[in-house]
């Protein structure tokens, strides 16, 4: 302890002793009093006496302070080297190559104190040895194009690219425009060369446009109107009502046929003498007495057949609700009912 306060103080009297054969200092002081440059030195004294104790008890933050004070007062090479040696002992090798590199590129005077240039050596020799413990990340961000990337280290915006970090755990965060921000943490040990990718990707679930209409929900169909039948499978009755009415119209012309048969039966006495037909007498009536009977009872059997059907297409409905299709033929030779049920 004894040692660094010597030797910082010592440089610091003789930086003050040089004021007055340096023109620069001269320029720096024109207008001080020589009780104002007393005073000066004095206050610089005390602050680098307090840094050095600071640093000594291991309160490297408050050495800080105290440097920095000391060097506002005069801007001595040393104070910078020495807060330099306290960011070293903090972890902070960034800021600590920052003041490093500040008393390297320092441009001394001819006349300058001897111990600023053992200063500046010692600032350069110490610099090349902490260089290679900065731990680099290298940080690629992708999917997104470059110019529209934000790439931000522990809440400071920066570029890819390798970056200097002291070490320690570090938060990289990459954005762009329509893509999921992105988050990491990285642990860096001291010389470490690390590599981070960062693949920004459009969100998984994306919403969908406001001007696409959603197709509406499927609605249950409305429940069919019982038929008059009764029938409870809900089927259309126009097939058993097609069936009725082909035995309706069935009867009709067995019923009128039957008649016209009868008709012509009645008018054989007239045509033949007791009950003898004699030549051609009496043909025409029988054939047509013959022909109206079988016309007759075909029509009620397709009546009994259109009934019968009815009745099954009311109690035993089909699967389709297909109409029956029937129709009543009657030729000179044959008389029946053709259709599809």
């Amino acid at each position: 302890m004894h040692t660094r306060w010597l030797v910082t103080v010592v440089s610091l009297s003789v930086a003050f002793c040089t004021i007055s054969v340096a023109p620069e200092a001269q320029a720096q002081s024109a207008d001080a009093s020589l009780d104002e440059r007393e005073k000066a030195r004095k206050k610089a004294e005390a602050a680098a006496d307090r840094g050095l104790e600071h640093y000594e008890a291991g309160r490297y933050d408050e050495a800080i302070t105290a440097f920095s004070e000391a060097h506002r007062i005069y801007q001595a090479p040393t104070f910078l080297l020495e807060i330099a040696h306290a960011h070293e002992k903090l972890g902070h090798l960034r800021e600590a190559r920052t003041y490093y590199q500040r008393v390297v590129d320092e441009k001394l005077t001819h006349y300058a104190p001897k111990v600023f240039f053992e200063t500046q050596a010692q600032a350069k020799t110490e610099l090349a040895a902490l260089l290679p413990r900065i731990p680099t990340l290298q940080v690629t961000v992708t999917g997104a194009p470059p110019g529209h990337i934000k790439l931000v280290i522990d809440g400071k915006a920066t570029s890819s690219g390798s970056i200097a970090l002291n070490p320690g755990e570090h938060t990289v965060s990459a954005r762009a425009p329509r893509r999921v921000p992105l988050t990491r943490r990285v642990m860096l040990a001291e010389g470490a060369k690390e590599q981070l990718t960062l693949t920004l990707e459009p969100p998984s679930k994306a919403k969908p446009p406001t001007d696409v209409i959603a197709a509406p929900a499927p609605q249950a169909a409305p429940a069919e109107k019982p038929t008059a039948t009764g029938s409870s499978s809900g089927r259309s009755p126009i097939p058993a009502i097609s069936a009725f009415g082909l035995a309706g119209v069935a009867t009709v012309v067995g019923t009128v046929t039957g008649l016209m048969s009868f008709g012509a039966v009645d008018s054989l006495p007239n045509e033949c003498r007791d009950k003898v037909c004699y030549d051609d007498a009496g043909g025409d009536s029988y054939d047509r007495a013959s022909t109206m009977a079988t016309i007759s009872t075909v029509s009620f059997w397709v009546a009994g057949v259109g009934a019968a059907a009815g009745v099954a297409l009311v109690l035993w409905p089909s699967a389709k609700d297909e109409p029956a299709k029937a129709a009543l033929r009657v030729s000179p030779s044959w008389i029946g009912v053709q259709g599809s049920f």
